[in-house]
């Protein structure tokens, strides 16, 4: 049957879960179409020889090892990645697959430089990844400096500068520290401009594994469902200023 029931909100069972000792329930769908009256110790013979064809069927069409779908939950850092630590980016890069991209999931902790040329008020997004259902973003905004982690749409966390940055040539830093490895684990996101903190906001709660399945890491601009509502009327929110290059690290 599985770790838990579809209905039971309750999530502690999948953590341990082994298929190899979950209960085998019978049923006579011809007689109890319900599923009302559990067969399994009345006629253990059929009941073996029913796991049988299952595990056959199983091999076969690629199903074996029973809830390894859950695995990723779990064991974030083992989900399919790049076997890159740093990136450098520039204005044109986007629709990278979230897969290749620096990764803002549990425990992956960022560092993000980006040197750029400001005009007055300056606004669009610096780089993103994910969309409307989930992932992280770093924009500017009428020239306040801006990062949101997007958790699954359930979520916002958003960190800002109090005062808009002054035109001319900068170097940002949006740093992402988590609090540890495990699954959701909470982070803290640090905002400077030349050295200086100009903003901190606080990851409740993370996101493991991956954002979505469809969308992509952009630079300069935002393509696909935005990450943030904050601009979702402006997307694709292409950055109006000069971004000469992004660096993005792990740490």
């Amino acid at each position: 049957f599985g770790p838990r029931a579809p209905w039971v909100a309750d999530t502690s069972g999948l953590v341990g879960w082994d298929p190899d000792d979950d209960v085998w329930e019978l049923y006579d769908l011809g007689e109890d179409f319900s599923q009302a009256h559990d067969l399994a110790d009345e006629m253990p013979d059929k009941l073996a020889e029913l796991k049988e064809m299952f595990l056959v069927q199983a091999a076969s069409n690629q199903v074996l090892p029973v809830g390894a779908g859950l695995y990723l939950l779990f064991h974030p850092h083992e989900s399919r990645a790049s076997s890159l630590t740093e990136w450098e980016f520039f204005p044109g890069q986007a629709r990278i697959p979230e897969a290749m991209a620096p990764k803002f999931t549990s425990g992956f902790s960022t560092r993000a430089t980006v040197d750029l040329t400001l005009a007055e008020s300056a606004s669009g997004v610096l780089y993103c990844v994910g969309g409307i259902a989930g992932g992280f973003t770093a924009f500017l905004d009428g020239g306040h400096l801006k990062a949101e982690y997007n958790m699954l749409g359930l979520y916002r966390y958003k960190a800002s500068s109090p005062a808009p940055i002054e035109p001319g040539d900068h170097q940002v830093q949006v740093e992402v520290q988590f609090d540890g490895a495990e699954r959701e684990s909470p982070a803290t996101i640090t905002l400077r401009v030349d050295g200086v903190e100009v903003g901190r906001g606080r990851v409740e709660r993370s996101v493991p594994a991956a954002f979505t399945a469809s969308e992509t890491f952009d630079v300069g601009v935002d393509l696909g469902s935005p990450v943030s509502l904050d601009y979702h009327d402006r997307a694709p929110f292409a950055f109006d200023g000069q971004l000469h290059r992004l660096h993005i690290t792990y740490i």
